[in-house]
């Protein structure tokens, strides 16, 4: 959702295949777990709800609960009103610039994060260091002239998870490149090049320890292409991708550009052609819907949408769904934003929420975290295979 200046102007209705990367043997906590703790999707302490019936549809309930997303003062009221716990937790990492002191200063977030019972998803949105690498981010990535970042963080990302054999971790790197106003995408990059930089930082992060088990990579594009290269070209190929997203919002009236859009009108085309394009599971790192309809606030409709969109996310088996939970260019939040259908108080604070995300959340097929001993979430639901 960063830098979203100007999209879902028009939707137009190609793909590759390149090589695979290297991953290590299993922890044997790992094997264990998989040979017995998960054995179907159920959890004790009511923790992912989901019977040994894996024909059901399930998904993964995650969200972007707002600036600073890994401390517990973020995410913490918003949980205590769900009355259960978000499995993923997104966040975002503006590479290219930082410190180290500001690297371990987000790394420690994570720890905070997996802590509580929560995978984090690192949407990694490289920074374009000088005017050059802006004009050409995607080919200084593709030429290798960007290792040096790509490194510092593929090093410091194995080195957590290997402080504990249960952590993982989703990795979304260059999102919504079919979109204008990002540096590795639109006008700034050709899908060559934009293919190339992906799988030149595959390649740099299979030199570390990380395996499948513990990095799981996510491919995600823009609901609605806008502008005429199609997602699909963009695509790197089956072995360079282990979950294709698609993140996509109802912006109502809140653009000159926009009108109200019903879930299935969001997100159906791109789900269909995505489905055709690669066998993987998908998600929706990034959904919410503006209650401005008809030229006023209308929360009730809102409310409405979230529950069609969770009816939509599970009809089409969609295996994980994140809000982005924070009012930005329109009234996003379900928690503490603005407006809500409903109020609710929490140490003497009062919060704007919507009742209809609260029960969407809870249905029994809607999977939240286990215990952090326990990996947060199983093998195969960490890896959306059934």
């Amino acid at each position: 959702m960063d830098e979203r200046e100007t999209q879902h102007r028009a939707a137009s209705s190609e793909g590759g295949r390149l090589t695979q990367s290297a991953s290590r043997p299993e922890p044997t906590r790992r094997a264990f777990l998989r040979a017995g703790a998960v054995a179907g999707l159920t959890v004790a302490g009511g923790c992912g709800r989901l019977g040994s019936d894996r024909s059901q549809p399930w998904t993964v309930l995650g969200a972007y609960p707002g600036a600073n997303p890994t401390r517990r003062a973020t995410f913490g009221p918003f949980e205590r009103w769900l009355g259960r716990r978000h499995a993923v937790i997104v966040c975002y990492v503006d590479a290219g610039g930082e410190s180290p002191a500001a690297i371990e200063r987000f790394v420690d977030g994570l720890t905070r994060l997996w802590e509580s019972g929560h995978v984090p998803m690192v949407t990694w949105q490289p920074r374009p260091r000088t005017p050059e690498e802006r004009r050409n981010l995607t080919r200084t990535i593709e030429r290798g002239n960007y290792d040096a970042v790509v490194d510092r963080w593929a090093e410091r990302l194995a080195a957590w998870v290997r402080a504990d054999p249960n952590r993982r971790f989703y990795f979304r790197p260059l999102p919504e490149m079919n979109r204008p106003g990002v540096v590795w995408g639109g006008a700034n990059a050709t899908p060559a090049s934009y293919v190339g930089a992906w799988v030149r930082l595959r390649e740099r992060f299979a030199r570390t320890s990380l395996g499948k088990e513990e990095i799981q990579w996510i491919w995600n594009p823009n609901a609605t292409d806008v502008g005429d290269v199609r997602a699909e070209r963009y695509y790197p190929g089956d072995s360079h991708v282990e979950w294709v997203g698609i993140d996509g919002y109802n912006f109502g009236d809140s653009a000159p550009w926009s009108t109200w859009q019903e879930p299935e009108a969001v997100f159906a085309p791109m789900v269909e052609r995505m489905r055709a394009l690669a066998d993987k599971p998908l998600a929706i790192p990034e959904f919410a819907s503006t209650s401005l309809r008809g030229g006023r606030y209308e929360p009730r409709k809102k409310a409405e949408w979230i529950a069609d969109a969770f009816a939509y996310v599970r009809r089409e088996r969609i295996r994980m769904a994140c809000w982005f939970d924070i009012d930005k260019e329109t009234d996003w939040a379900v928690f503490g934003g603005e407006r809500g259908t409903d109020s609710y108080r929490q140490s003497g604070a009062r919060y704007r929420v919507y009742g209809s995300y609260r029960r969407a959340a809870n249905e029994e097929h809607v999977l939240e975290a286990r215990p952090a001993s326990e990996g947060v979430l199983s093998d195969e639901t960490f890896t959306g295979t059934d």
